[in-house]
């Protein structure tokens, strides 16, 4: 076999030339992830005689894209409160972008209760975002273990859920949206709805003695 030998001046060209460019992301998706209602069909178990309402909030804990992590809220802080048959507007949840053939994983996690715990906010995003790629029942334990002193503060966890969305090719889609406690999907997006359109799914949550209707949306830009 004959060794290729280059000159020096050749290989130190090489040597000094510049990293490849990182790829464009002028073709990336903006993604904005919206509670588009949050509807309360019945009231989470009472804490009082007096107590007729409640006071639910809504946590997303994100991966990606890349390994790339980070939380939201609805509110920004503090609690919403709902009566009975009540339904609350429209919120911005999660703002992202996406290149083509990026993901990113969504944990919906929705509580109730009088309390603002950040101690305990940041145990759920630390146990939702601890390991990508577990499954949806390992994901769930985990959230069910760092939520456990919900019991002794007398709040309470609605349900939650997992919203992974793709760039694909252009195109935003739901890869997967699915349960991980005490929750129903109870519609999904259709896989052939028209690229561009905004895409919508409805949760059940039925803890703590409640059911909330949760419509989570996607709309998306250049």
């Amino acid at each position: 076999m004959r060794l290729l030998v280059l000159p020096a001046t050749l290989l130190a060209l090489l040597a000094a030339a510049p990293p490849a460019a990182p790829q464009s992301r002028s073709s990336a998706l903006s993604v904005q992830v919206n509670v588009a209602t949050l509807h309360a069909a019945t009231l989470t178990t009472a804490r009082a005689g007096d107590d007729r309402a409640d006071q639910p909030y809504v946590l997303a804990s994100i991966v990606g894209p890349g390994t790339a992590t980070s939380t939201a809220r609805v509110p920004d802080d503090g609690h919403l409160t709902i009566q009975l048959d009540e339904a609350v507007r429209a919120r911005p949840l999660v703002s992202l972008s996406l290149a083509p053939g990026e993901t990113a994983r969504v944990v919906i996690t929705a509580l109730e209760g009088p309390r603002v715990d950040l101690v305990l906010e940041g145990r759920v995003a630390t146990a939702a975002t601890a390991r990508a790629n577990e499954s949806s029942s390992a994901l769930g334990a985990r959230l069910a273990e760092a939520l456990a002193p919900l019991a002794i503060l007398e709040d309470h966890w609605l349900g939650a859920a997992l919203l992974e969305i793709v760039n694909d090719a252009g195109t935003l889609r739901w890869r997967t949206f699915a349960c991980l406690a005490t929750c129903e999907v109870l519609n999904a997006p259709d896989a052939t709805t028209a690229p561009g359109t905004p895409l919508a799914g409805v949760l059940e949550l039925t803890g703590a003695g409640g059911t909330y209707h949760l419509q989570l949306e996607t709309r998306t830009g250049r």
